[in-house]
């Protein structure tokens, strides 16, 4: 063995020995291979320490090239993450009515607070009113408050993207929110079994108001009854009620009469809805956008797209699509595409217009844009007030109200809802007549309609959650001229204001603020920020391994390893 001590780049290493080179390294003065021929005629032949230098710069080569695909693994993934935008995605499937989502349980069972306060009109001045010497003299009390519990039931989906369900709706007494106990407070207030019944057969036969009035004679029937909340609300037995339920019990199929009960009445059967569920549950793979835009609108109501009372269905048109005749479809007499009130959907704009529907309204209610800021609990919120042609019986989208022909319109600023109420001449209006007919508050005295008697809706629009909504209606009855009854006779041409409902959900459940905060300021701070991350780093990895490999010579010097190899020639 030949002990070679140190390093010779381009010159021969061996030492009184002859050297035999072969061709160096393009580019480079090192020797690959190096024989040493002794005098003796022996060839040694010498390994350089090339293959240990080679070993190594392979191992730093291969963890630059590890960094590098990390690198560009990390870059690639902060491009998808900005592209896809996951977050948005989840936060749409899970604002679906889908099967197991956050929204779905919100929907099935609201867990959010619905009030009703209910105020009464008192009838201060009955007497003096019959006798013709005063107007009618109204005293507002209450609120009397109660708690709407909502549930909508039996969900099934169907292939076309909606969900049918039947809402079940009840009451429940607050009496910590209430002046005072509605079992304990009664009031006058005007007989409207009596009245609404005189006033809806005016135009009748003679023999019709006689029969009538004979009846209420008999019953002794009066102008005024002196009720407590409770009868006025949920139902006292009036003898006239009860006549009309045993001689026509499929049209009067009550016993009792009160004007919340009747207002959430539902059949033995139930009411059943059908709504756009917002995506189709993966039903057609081929669909490019499964989403639906009008997530939350009714689709059907009792089977039907439109309201039966304002005459969907009577009147046929040709459809050139179809090429077929098709219920004629107005603004207000559908249903199809208005909105409960408790969910929104996603993105509305100051451009937004919505129906409300209620079926105790009997009819929808169109919601139009007011303006935008900051709502409750700090959320960017859109408010949305009716709109104040809703009540205007001339114009074209309330059409459906009005006879123009017969002249048997409703007074400006009220809505009649006598089709959804056995023809009892029943109306709705804004209360205290607000945006009505001055005539309407000066015939009555104690009316005062305030800019607070305006309803309104505040919609979060990103998540279309409700953060407030304020929807004031009141009821009044209508007495039209009517002939052979003198106990009516003083409340002919009269609408009488008999209570207004304040309709409010507030103060949002802690865990839905948590998820609204969650959604809209955590999650997309934290994945923008991950985003961010991931394409630094990725980028700092992935020029590190490209410039370090670039700019570091591969191959160095020649190193003589301490062993050497000889061979003999044979």
């Amino acid at each position: 063995m030949l002990d070679i001590i140190g390093e010779k780049t381009g010159g021969c290493p061996c030492d009184s020995v002859t050297c035999k080179q072969s061709q160096p390294l393009a580019g480079s003065k090192t020797w690959t291979s190096i024989h040493c021929i002794s005098s003796t005629g022996t060839r040694k032949s010498l390994r350089t320490g090339f293959s240990h230098k080679l070993q190594r710069n392979l191992q730093r080569h291969k963890r630059r090239i590890l960094m590098g695909c990390i690198g560009l693994f990390l870059v690639i993934l902060a491009l998808t993450i900005f592209l896809l935008d996951p977050l948005e995605r989840i936060i749409a499937w899970q604002t679906s009515v889908v099967d197991g989502t956050v929204v779905f349980k919100f929907w099935q069972k609201p867990p959010v607070t619905v009030l009703l306060s209910v105020y009464m009109f008192n009838v201060t001045n009955p007497q003096e009113f019959l006798e013709g010497r005063e107007k009618l003299r109204l005293q507002e009390v209450g609120p009397f408050v109660y708690r709407e519990l909502y549930e909508n039931t039996n969900p099934k989906f169907n292939p076309n993207g909606t969900v049918t369900f039947i809402p079940k709706r009840s009451l429940k007494f607050e009496r910590d929110l209430s002046v005072a106990s509605p079992t304990t407070s009664y009031f006058t207030l005007p007989n409207i079994p009596f009245l609404g019944a005189a006033s809806m057969l005016h135009s009748s036969s003679i023999f019709t108001n006689l029969g009538l009035r004979s009846l209420t004679t008999y019953l002794d029937s009066q102008p005024f009854l002196n009720l407590s909340v409770h009868d006025i609300l949920l139902g006292y037995d009036d003898p006239l009620v009860q006549i009309a339920h045993s001689v026509l019990p499929s049209f009067v199929g009550f016993k009792s009469f009160g004007i919340l009960d009747r207002m959430y009445s539902q059949s033995e059967e139930g009411e059943i809805a059908s709504m756009k569920a917002g995506y189709n549950a993966g039903l057609d793979p081929n669909d490019p956008d499964p989403w639906l835009h009008d997530v939350f609108s009714l689709d059907t109501y009792n089977g039907s797209p439109g309201l039966p009372q304002w005459g969907y269905g009577k009147k046929l048109v040709h459809d050139p699509v179809t090429n077929k005749s098709v219920p004629e479809e107005l603004p207000c007499n559908m249903v199809r595409g208005s909105l409960e009130g408790f969910m929104f959907p996603r993105g509305m704009t100051s451009g937004s217009k919505f129906y409300v529907y209620r079926r105790a309204f009997c009819r929808t209610f169109p919601a139009l844009f007011e303006s935008e800021g900051v709502g409750p609990g700090g959320y960017r919120a859109l408010w949305y007030k009716l709109d104040k042609n809703s009540m205007d019986p001339l114009a074209d989208q309330n059409s459906c109200f009005c006879d123009k022909k017969n002249e048997q319109c409703p007074p400006l600023g009220t809505s009649d809802i006598s089709p959804c109420y056995y023809n009892i001449p029943l109306t709705l209006s804004m209360p205290h007549f607000l945006n009505g007919d001055r005539r309407l508050v000066d015939a009555v005295e104690g009316l005062n309609p305030l800019p607070e008697h305006e309803s309104y809706l505040v919609v979060q629009p990103d998540l279309g959650i409700p953060l407030s909504i304020r929807c004031k209606i009141q009821v009044n009855l209508v007495i039209k001229k009517t002939k052979l009854h003198p106990k009516v006779a003083p409340f002919n041409d009269l609408i009488l204001p008999i209570l207004w409902i304040d309709f409010n959900v507030k103060d949002l459940p802690f865990h839905i603020e948590l998820l609204m905060t969650l959604a809209l300021y955590v999650g997309p701070v934290l994945q923008t920020s991950f985003t961010v991350l991931l394409a630094i780093v990725g980028s700092i990895m992935l020029l590190t391994a490209v410039f370090k490999n670039k700019n570091h010579q591969f191959y160095s010097s020649v190193v003589v390893e301490d062993s050497v190899e000889i061979d003999h020639d044979k």
